[in-house]
């Protein structure tokens, strides 16, 4: 019988934690990788909208601020 791929939206998945889940999670799931290039968190507008329309079953949040003493 075919079974339906979870989907699974891993926002900061272009860090160390979020690259290792995409890549264990790729031939099991639907993983949608949202990067900074896809969706910077310091839009605070333009974040409520998209998660508003997130449709995935499961989403990991692994992003972070880095180099915040600049």
């Amino acid at each position: 019988s075919y079974a339906m791929k979870p989907k699974v939206a891993i926002v900061g998945s272009t860090g160390l934690l979020g690259g290792a889940l995409a890549k264990e999670w790729v031939e099991t799931c639907e993983v949608q990788e949202i990067s900074r290039e896809v969706l910077d968190l310091r839009e605070a507008e333009r974040v409520a909208s998209f998660f508003d329309s997130l449709t995935a079953d499961w989403l990991f949040y692994c992003a972070g601020l880095t180099n915040l003493e600049a």
